[in-house]
């Protein structure tokens, strides 16, 4: 059996008497506390109307009950009517009995007046309110005074001047937001009867409001790897939490409606394993420390100005992350070089072979060593120009931290040709054919096998160096040249582009291809 403060809930382990929980001790055997949140309230209607008897009291009559719960409103609506040939001189007063529950009791109604005959000739106008606004009329009573105006007949009505009514909100979650205003009669009466006084304006529930304000003390490693937000229900929407401490959330509705915060925490797929090690707690300031991640109650008049949360907990990451960004600087010709990334785990592990298309390596244990080296090999038919070389020191290492990224770099170096094959050559540049066919050939240079001709004379789309470490440093300057021994099989070869380039070959042949 759930024990109320008001028509809210208490939360358990929140209700103490002395150092026992209240909670607890109403299920013990002998039951020291006996909760029941209904409330009913008895009417006594009291009746002090005088000069006869000749009227109806009707409504809510002596005995009638209302249940409901503390904190809530009642009230009763007694009516009395003057019978035919009969009205009231004064009154009638009617005092309805209506409040706020709060324990079972009786409560009075009081009847006041006076009712006589209606005198021959005269014409009695009895007033009636009738609600014409908007919202519930059941909520409102009436009182006009007089109640009755007689004059002979015919009666002309004189409007405000005869009667003058107010009106009375019984329901204290209600409120006038407009009027009221009154219509009285002012038509011409010929025999005794009701008049109707028309009531108007604006009804609804009084509005309530509700702010928490909460505060964020979830512990983290990385601030990034957890959500917090709040879902309210009036307006409906989210709010993020997340390390928003002093964040004030507001709630407005009618009174009897339902305000309710629920927080809701969460850890996203990532990369870092997290896990709650302690896991949230809540302490409302209405509700204390708890495990319920939702608090919600009822608009009206005693609802909390400002509500406050505070949210702990601790979040831990199971595991970190490491990789390698890898700039790969070597100049060389297709297939000239190949390289390899390794690492090992500590420095007595095993290398293994790093693949930049998965490049993050996950690892549970944190202060965890990975060592990298870089491995670069020159396959055969190539030149080093520039000996490869990686920006890796000797014990390059990265560290695993929990919850984060440990990067390290390496930047590759070096250039490589395809290797030279040696060749006689005249070594001065001219501007003809026939004058370079004219020299001979004493020199000795160097071309690789760009064109993939596999000659040991230059061919066509080949480059020549006067030495066999080759690069642009050493390019054979611009011009024709005599390639070929002693006259025998000579030809000429052109080199143009500034880089050694061979563009033109004529001959082989004794007239070195009719130059």
């Amino acid at each position: 059996m759930p024990l109320y403060r008001g028509h809210v809930e208490i939360s358990s382990g929140s209700l103490f008497l002395g150092h026992a929980e209240i909670e607890d001790g109403y299920q013990e055997v002998t039951k020291f506390y006996e909760n029941d949140p209904n409330v009913t309230v008895t009417l006594n209607v009291i009746d002090n109307i005088t000069g006869g008897n000749q009227y109806t009291v009707a409504g809510d009559l002596t005995g009638a009950t209302s249940t409901g719960l503390p904190g809530q409103s009642y009230a009763f609506n007694t009516t009395v009517t003057a019978d035919a040939g009969y009205y009231f001189t004064t009154g009638p007063t009617i005092n309805n009995a209506s409040g706020t529950y709060s324990t079972s009791q009786t409560v009075d109604t009081t009847l006041a007046g006076n009712v006589s005959q209606i005198p021959p000739n005269q014409c009695v106008a009895t007033a009636v309110e009738t609600w014409s606004g908007s919202g519930p009329g059941n909520v409102l009573s009436f009182s006009t005074t007089p109640s009755s105006v007689s004059r002979a007949c015919p009666n002309t009505l004189q409007g405000s001047s005869d009667f003058t009514t107010t009106t009375t909100i019984t329901d204290s979650n209600y409120q006038f937001t407009s009027g009221p205003t009154y219509t009285y009669p002012t038509n011409t009466i010929n025999t005794s009867q009701n008049v109707s006084i028309i009531v108007t304006g604006t009804v609804a529930l009084k509005q309530g409001s509700t702010d928490l304000e909460v505060t964020d003390n979830i512990i983290v490693q990385n601030s990034s790897d957890y959500t917090l937000v709040c879902n309210t229900n009036s307006p409906a929407g989210s709010t993020n939490i997340k390390n928003a401490s002093g964040t004030t959330i507001n709630q407005a509705g009618n009174y009897t409606g339902q305000y309710e915060y629920a927080i809701v925490p969460a850890i996203p797929a990532n990369d870092y394993d997290w896990q709650w090690s302690n896991s949230p707690s809540y302490n409302w300031n209405s509700a204390g420390a708890t495990s319920t991640a939702t608090l919600n109650g009822t608009f009206g008049s005693s609802t909390p100005a400002t509500q406050t949360l505070v949210v702990a907990g601790v979040l831990v990451a199971g595991k970190g992350r490491t990789k390698c960004n890898i700039t790969d600087n070597i100049s060389a010709p297709a297939g000239a070089v190949t390289w390899q990334i390794q690492y090992k785990i500590g420095a007595g592990g095993a290398w293994i072979n790093y693949s930049s298309s998965s490049p993050w390596l996950d690892y549970s244990t944190a202060g965890t060593q990975f060592v990298w080296q870089a491995v670069i090999t020159l396959n055969a038919g190539f030149t080093w120009t520039q000996q490869g070389s990686s920006s890796f020191s000797p014990g390059s290492s990265t560290t695993i931290v929990l919850g984060a990224d440990a990067i390290t770099a390496v930047t590759l170096s070096g250039s490589a040709i395809a290797s030279m094959t040696s060749f006689s050559s005249s070594n001065t540049s001219r501007g003809t054919c026939a004058l370079a066919c004219a020299d001979s050939a004493t020199a000795t240079y160097y071309h690789d096998d760009a064109s993939g001709m596999g000659t040991v004379e230059p061919s066509v789309g080949d480059y020549v160096y006067t030495n066999s470490a080759g690069g642009s440093g050493n390019a054979l300057a611009n011009g024709w040249y005599r390639s070929g021994a002693a006259n025998f099989s000579k030809y000429a070869y052109h080199v143009a582009g500034n880089g050694g380039l061979v563009d033109i070959v004529n001959g082989p042949g004794s007239t070195c291809g009719g130059c």
